[in-house]
């Protein structure tokens, strides 16, 4: 009997210390998103860390981790830490659309494109991974599959002016002046200025739009 009660008692005691690592992690993790929100992605990186050394099966606190890195221009650490919420979850869409991110940086297209094709076909709504696609596919010489990338982005956001700029530059690059003009029409439109489709500024304003679309790693998991 006296076994038994010694026996209730450890148990509860563990879980008592459980609960107070999960809470301490929840914490830290809330801690890591306010930070992030700061764009202090290296001292959200570290209360990540202590979260995951708190409990370290919190995957959302390693996927946090992982976005962090990123933010943080760690591309080689991101990687690892995104894998292995991967492995432990492989349609977590957040990592993978963060991971196709750090392969994008690092000029790894194929690689990138691959995740946001996954991504995509998890959530068919999904526009910033259609624009990265547009972008990619772009960058691979895969004009007409950019083409319908970015056709995917102006029907499921319509407002988006990087998208229709984007796919009225691709669709001149082709030859299609008349649906060229009309998407940079709209993106005239949307602008409230007239541009100028010169290579020099196409070039320039793509990328700056292609950097809006780097953010969207602003995807880390807050506490509910």
């Amino acid at each position: 009997m006296r076994l038994k009660l010694m026996l209730v008692l450890s148990a509860l005691a563990l879980g008592c210390v459980k609960k107070v690592e999960t809470g301490e992690a929840r914490r830290f993790n809330a801690q890591g998103v306010k930070l992030l929100e700061q764009d202090r992605p290296q001292d959200a990186a570290e209360a990540f860390k202590k979260a995951l050394k708190a409990d370290p099966g919190y995957l959302k606190a390693r996927l946090n981790l992982g976005i962090a890195l990123y933010r943080a221009g760690q591309l080689g650490r991101a990687e690892g830490v995104l894998k292995e919420v991967l492995d432990e979850a492989e349609d977590q869409r957040k990592a993978l659309y963060v991971l196709g991110l750090v392969y994008r940086t690092q000029g790894r297209y194929p690689e990138a494109a691959e995740l946001f094709e996954r991504v995509v076909s998890l959530d068919p709504q999904d526009h910033y991974s259609y624009y990265n696609l547009g972008v990619l596919y772009d960058k691979m010489g895969r004009a007409e599959e950019a083409v319908r990338a970015f056709r995917k982005v102006v029907k499921l956001s319509p407002r988006n002016t990087a998208a229709h700029y984007n796919l009225g530059r691709l669709l001149l690059k082709l030859g299609r002046k008349e649906e060229a003009e009309r998407e940079l029409g709209i993106f005239r439109k949307l602008q409230g200025e007239v541009a100028d489709t010169s290579e020099g500024y196409a070039s320039g304003y793509a990328s700056g739009y292609a950097a809006s679309y780097l953010e969207q790693s602003r995807y880390a998991m807050p506490e509910k």
